[in-house]
């Protein structure tokens, strides 16, 4: 069972999902969720109830990391969304180059 302010986070991590969609950053949340290898069916599980133990730390750092969300509005909802100086036109540029967004691949950057 999630606390209060656990699901209030969690309310947030897909908040920030839906935003991020909409601003064409990522496809959806299916699409968040293979690329990050987790289990869609504990995703939608998790988005229909928000006190099942399901949630993983990870996924709040995967935003923060890869997509430049704020860790301070996903733990306490303190704006701006976005880590500064990030936006999301230059989220998303730096998502267009593979060097950024895979670093353990081989290519040579």
């Amino acid at each position: 069972m999630q606390t209060e302010n656990s699901q209030k986070v969690i309310a947030r991590f897909f908040q920030a999902l839906d935003y991020l969609k909409a601003l064409r950053i990522i496809r959806g949340k299916y699409a968040f969720a293979r690329a990050h290898n987790v289990d869609f069916r504990n995703f939608y599980k998790l988005e229909k109830d928000y006190s099942r133990d399901l949630f993983q730390v990870e996924w709040l750092s995967s935003l923060a990391s890869l997509y430049k969300v704020n860790p301070l509005w996903l733990l306490c909802g303190q704006e701006p969304f976005f880590q500064p100086p990030w936006n999301d036109t230059t989220v998303r540029l730096n998502l267009q180059n593979p060097c950024n967004v895979k670093k353990s691949s081989v290519q040579k950057c």
